[in-house]
């Protein structure tokens, strides 16, 4: 690896023409790679990727400590990051990311939030919190986003379906 990486790289593919590649280390490092396989810069990414990223319209999200960014390919807007507040002197970490479509996604922190975030371009393109649901246990596995539903498990085995868009919990069953 380049100095200053430690461990695997890893990809996200992000479309038919491009693939972000990243690596953690002492300096989290990100490149955009074309159809032909050619890096294109080198992007610092600031802190660790915490979890796989997941694609997003044009872009990738990163999860990172106490905040997620869409990194966007170059000569796209740069997007302004969705910070997660502390409660309770404790840092956001993330479990699980779930895309819904090309601008939304669920994030579940590991406080129990389970975050339903969109990409916005107005006033100015960055991410937002658009709906919150409190979990009362804790979910093992990330959820599942199926015909504007969302599926999730805790870890007594309760199984909820959820309205993808408001997060309203629409039915739920203890799974046997």
């Amino acid at each position: 690896p380049p100095k200053g990486m430690s461990g695997r790289f890893k990809a996200v593919n992000v479309s038919d023409e491009k693939i972000f590649v990243y690596a953690n280390g002492k300096k989290p490092t990100g490149w955009w790679v074309n159809g032909l396989g050619q890096p294109e810069r080198a992007t610092n990414l600031g802190k660790l990727v915490e979890i796989p990223p997941i694609p997003l319209g044009r872009g990738v999200v990163l999860p990172q400590t106490g905040r997620i960014q869409l990194l966007t390919r170059p000569g796209s807007p740069r997007v302004k990051e969705y910070l997660a507040p502390i409660i309770k002197d404790q840092e956001v970490h993330w479990k699980f990311l779930t895309g819904i479509d090309e601008t939304q996604f669920l994030v579940l922190d590991n406080q129990q939030h389970l975050l339903k975030i969109q990409y916005r371009k107005s006033p100015v393109h960055h991410l937002n919190k658009a709906a919150q649901l409190d979990l009362e246990k804790p979910v093992d596995v990330a959820p599942i986003v199926h015909q504007g539903k969302a599926y999730l498990a805790d870890s007594t085995g309760l199984l909820k379906m959820l309205d993808v868009q408001s997060l309203e919990v629409l039915d739920q069953k203890k799974l046997k």
